[in-house]
């Protein structure tokens, strides 16, 4: 496995960057005993709100984040096919500090678009990196990840006229995840690897899996925009 960096610059931030995030958390996220996600998140928060609108138009130039620890949960929704719809678990009445499931529907996203488009905020969406790898409690299968619901919601936000999405993220904190959860590798029964040599195969596949990831989501967001150009290069 070989990494090369290269010599030129991809992309320049700013001097001044001002980012504000938008989490997918329910109300029934609780942590120490504090449950402070209603009506706070993508899901729940009024993004027609004109306080909202206020308030990011307030911090422009801003980027709207889109994400944080669940969205490898999250299923895009009515983005023209048939793709099931599953809620976050557990529901209210129920507490948790995690979940599973969880759904973003297709007129969800437009409200999002819309909120941007009106408080001139640029969008940063990251997508679930999981899709189409199996059980993420159990592991992910070292198969490619599947674009095609990427591919859908990329194709929606290039339909509006004032199209607000700046870039996007491949998967939550990729970097931070433990390598054993995103490959399956046999254990003991305590969960212990059966070798040194299966930690070594963790590390290396969970990095190909990112690899080859990041390669078909590149290839996604070229079919949909063109291809990337470099800073400095002419679009």
């Amino acid at each position: 496995l070989r990494l090369e960096v290269g010599k030129e610059a991809v992309a320049q931030t700013e001097d001044v960057f001002v980012c504000v995030t938008l989490d997918y958390w329910p109300a029934n996220k609780c942590d120490y005993g504090h449950c402070q996600w209603e009506g706070a998140s993508l899901l729940s928060a009024p993004l027609d709100s004109p306080r909202l609108r206020a308030a990011l138009r307030y911090l422009a130039p801003v980027t709207l984040r889109v994400g944080g620890t669940s969205q490898d949960n999250i299923t895009y929704a009515g983005f023209g096919d048939e793709t099931d719809c599953p809620p976050l678990e557990p529901q209210p009445p129920s507490q948790a500090d995690r979940f599973t499931g969880g759904c973003l529907r297709a007129e969800r996203f437009d409200a999002l678009l819309e909120l941007c488009v009106a408080a001139g905020a640029r969008l940063v969406f990251s997508l679930n990196s999981v899709v189409g790898r199996g059980n993420r409690t159990r592991g992910l299968r070292p198969e490619v990840w599947d674009p095609s619901q990427a591919l859908s919601l990329l194709r929606r936000a290039r339909a509006v006229e004032a199209d607000p999405l700046w870039g996007v993220e491949y998967g939550n904190e990729p970097g931070h995840v433990p390598p054993s959860s995103y490959v399956f590798c046999e254990r003991k029964a305590g969960g212990a690897p059966v070798s040194e040599a299966c930690v070594w195969q963790d590390a290396r596949q969970a990095a190909e899996l990112q690899a080859d990831g990041l390669r078909a989501l590149d290839a996604a967001v070229s079919d949909v925009y063109g291809p990337r150009t470099r800073s400095g290069d002419a679009a």
